[in-house]
């Protein structure tokens, strides 16, 4: 049901904080991407068939907390997104200023900047794969949940 989108994440991290060259008095950012939550939140969650919601007073009581806890789950992997995504933005943020230290030419900083761009979009592709493949096992989790909620 859940994929560690994490680990990818810390790998990317390292390629893209680590993707520039190494110069005496470069800059990277100083905070990984452990700052962020898990994009899919349901790696974080109880097994949809022991939350006891099926305890409900109705069958119809007990969908409606399996629905409120997918809602729940897709806000924090939307919330986890936009971490990530600025983080994305502040990891840039030091690479270019890691691209003027470094560079001794026009060229070469319009070459870093370009490898930095490329590396952004790179990243946010994975990221983006990531929420959405946590969005789905949001749902998952819900129609797992759901299929307790039936009388017994």
């Amino acid at each position: 049901m859940s994929r560690s989108w994490v680990s990818v994440v810390f790998v990317l991290c390292a390629v893209f904080a680590l993707g520039s060259r190494a110069y005496a008095g470069a800059t990277s950012t100083p905070i990984n991407t452990g700052v962020c939550a898990s994009l899919d939140p349901t790696e974080n969650m109880n097994d949809p068939n022991t939350t006891g919601f099926n305890n409900a007073s109705s069958v119809k009581a007990c969908i409606k907390l399996c629905d409120a806890a997918a809602a729940q789950c897709h806000a924090f992997a939307k919330r986890a997104l936009g971490c990530f995504t600025a983080w994305v933005n502040q990891a840039a943020a030091f690479e270019r200023a890691n691209c003027a230290i470094i560079s001794s030419t026009p060229a070469d900083l319009k070459s870093c900047d370009a490898g930095i761009a490329e590396e952004k979009v790179g990243f946010m592709s994975k990221v983006k794969a990531g929420y959405t493949s946590g969005l789905t096992d949001c749902d998952s989790w819900k129609s797992v949940c759901e299929s307790t909620c039936a009388p017994m």
